[in-house]
């Protein structure tokens, strides 16, 4: 599972005639998630309204370019949260090269 009860999670990976909604940043629900679709689900807040870009199929569903679509929940597989790491968690980008000391840096 990517996400947690009450994350904000971008959306990412959605198929290309939903690109609208690519990108957007979205809060879920604080609950567990629920099963769409055979996969592990998340309520979220307030829907995500789009205009499709290409036509396509949601479930049994098929939409066509141009159309207007919501929802209101979506698969864990295309969340990513954004939340604070916690305390143990350290910055890769301060391993790649040594640190310089305080006598190295100059003003």
């Amino acid at each position: 599972m990517n996400c947690k009860p009450g994350d904000l999670a971008w959306i990412v990976g959605l198929h290309p005639s939903l690109g609208e909604a690519e990108g957007r940043i979205v809060q879920l629900v604080d609950a567990p998630p629920v099963v769409y679709e055979g996969e592990p689900s998340w309520q979220l807040t307030k829907r995500v309204d789009i205009t499709l870009v290409g036509n396509g199929r949601l479930g049994d569903q098929r939409f066509y370019i141009g159309e207007s679509v919501w929802f209101y929940q979506l698969q864990d597989k295309y969340l990513r949260p954004i939340r604070d790491p916690g305390d143990d968690a350290s910055d890769e980008t301060l391993e790649w090269l040594p640190v310089p000391s305080r006598d190295e840096v100059t003003a």
